[in-house]
This record gives C-alpha cells, structure tokens and sequence, in this order.
C-alpha cells in the first residue's frame, strides 16, 4: 500500500488496479525519480562550472554516480571453482540430453588425446 502512495495512486485506485498497473506505475514513478535526481546533478555541474571551483569537473559524473551508475565488478574464478562449475554443467548435460553429453565426452577425449 505504501508504494501506491509513492506512485500518486489512492487507495481505491490501489486495490481495483491489476498487478500488471501497479507494477506499471511503480516503474514510472522510479523513472520520474531518477530523471529528477540526474537533472539536478547536471544542474549543480554547470553551477558549479560557474563557481570556479579549484578542482575542475569534466563531467556531471565527477560530482559522483548514483547506484544505477555503478559498474559491477568481476573477480576471477580459481581453476579448482572453474572445474567445479564445468563438472556440474557437465551433469547436468548428461542428465538433460545424454547424446549431446556423449558427443562432449568424445570431442573431449580426442582433445586430450592430442
């Protein structure tokens, strides 16, 4: 109920709405939201392009990022998580389409036999 109010919706509007709507509305105002909080940060950018600050800004992400911004970040799997991950999918395969898992074993035999 309280996401209907963030979105602007009553509460008769909230429970003769379909989920599909409510989800529909959330997105909106999520969107809304963001673009406000992106032009403000693009806002203070140029305020502050005019402020001579001592340290210069390039760009509006130079006052910072927000969480939709934020790149992941990978680390690298060891070789003894790699072959655990390659065996269980190797199960899997051979439970879930034997003929294809089969043709795997022999390109691979062949491979090691090289």
């Amino acid at each position: 109920m309280e996401i209907a109010a963030v979105c602007g919706m009553s509460e008769s509007e909230f429970w003769d709405c379909t989920p599909r709507y409510l989800s529909a509305k959330v997105s909106a105002a999520q969107l809304s939201q963001r673009i406000a909080w992106e032009q403000a940060r693009y806002i203070s950018f140029h305020a502050a392009l005019s402020a001579n600050f001592k340290r210069p800004l390039k760009s509006p992400l130079d006052l910072g990022r927000f969480a939709w911004e934020e790149r992941p970040t990978f680390s690298a799997i060891n070789a003894e998580e790699y072959a655990a991950f390659s065996d269980e999918a190797d199960e899997v395969l051979r439970i879930t389409n034997p003929t294809i898992y089969a043709a795997l074993q022999a390109a691979k035999e062949q491979d090691n036999g090289k």
